[in-house]
């Protein structure tokens, strides 16, 4: 289940990203190194 919970918030960083919503950049900085792993 963890696992789904890391897929479900990989997509939803990219989509925040494309909406140039900076602020939410710094904030998913966390979120983002696992999305890097995932997608690595």
């Amino acid at each position: 289940m963890g696992t789904t919970l890391c897929v479900r918030n990989m997509t939803i960083i990219p989509i925040l990203n494309r909406d140039g919503k900076e602020d939410e950049v710094p904030k998913s900085k966390p979120s983002g190194e696992k999305m890097s792993i995932a997608t690595a």
